[in-house]
């Protein structure tokens, strides 16, 4: 260890939400050997989907004086406790964007000192990634019952903080973006689309490694069909907004067909 002293430049009352992309490294291993070449299949290009939320986060981020940094498979938002509203309105749009290509985030959002500039550092981060690694295990954006106090928050965003089954404290951002009215028809039918089809993939696998990723599946269905529910009202009158050609190739003409596929498993 280093005997030499550091000034390490950290500042006070830092709010820091540090959250791990959830599939991201699989689709790595999984498709390390196709190309945009590869034929009789549709192919994404990885790099354009993430540049583009890169992009989309990058200016969110921006426009409310947000610290972001994104590495591989995890993202860092930080800035002071003033800005609170801002941060989650930025980790909303991330949320936002990876969850229509099935990336799901899990997460801890914490507050004390930190340092984020060009790199990150501090008590605040180390604490988020140990609560992200050992405490949020369900794709979930958590915060201890400490924290929460320390941030003061007014009852338009304390709402959104739900108290789940084991206890845990988690930012319901589906339920933030409808109240801030970013859920449309398309966006509502991709994530569950999504759920369902990740779930009948790993309902076949057996290993331990695959019950593990179905239980966060089964978690993320749950959550968004008790969400769902509880927004019935404002949600319902959306899909009269959608042709009902359209509504009816996807086979979801009602909320009420989105609510069943969801409560059927």
């Amino acid at each position: 260890m280093s005997a030499l002293k550091y000034d390490l430049g950290l500042d006070e009352d830092q709010v820091v939400i540090y959250a791990d992309i959830l599939g991201f490294s699989q689709a790595i291993e999984q498709n390390i050997d196709i190309t945009m070449e590869t034929k009789e299949c549709l192919i994404a290009n990885l790099q354009r989907n993430f540049d583009d939320i890169l992009e989309s986060v990058s200016d969110a981020a921006a426009k409310s004086g947000i610290h972001f940094t994104w590495a591989s498979d995890s993202l860092v938002l930080s800035g002071d406790a003033c800005r609170i509203g801002s941060l989650l309105a930025t980790y909303a749009q991330a949320y936002y964007d990876l969850s229509v290509l099935d990336f799901p985030l899990r997460g801890a959002l914490v507050i004390g000192k930190n340092y984020h500039k060009s790199n990150y550092w501090g008590p605040a981060t180390v604490r988020a990634v140990e609560l992200e690694k050992h405490v949020a295990i369900y794709p979930r954006l958590i915060v201890t019952g400490e924290d929460m106090e320390r941030l003061q928050l007014d009852e338009n965003l304390r709402r959104h903080f739900w108290l789940d089954y084991d206890g845990v404290l988690f930012f319901n951002t589906l339920e933030y973006l409808i109240e801030q009215d970013r859920c449309n028809y398309s966006f509502l039918r991709l994530i569950v689309e999504k759920v369902q089809s990740s779930l009948n993939i790993y309902r076949r696998k057996q290993s331990v490694s695959h019950l593990k990723v179905r239980q966060k599946y089964e978690w993320l269905r749950m959550k968004t069909l008790e969400t769902l529910r509880r927004h019935e009202a404002k949600l319902a009158p959306l899909f009269d907004t959608v042709p009902i050609e359209r509504r009816e190739y996807f086979g979801m003409l009602t909320l009420q067909d989105i609510l069943q596929e969801l409560d059927g498993n």
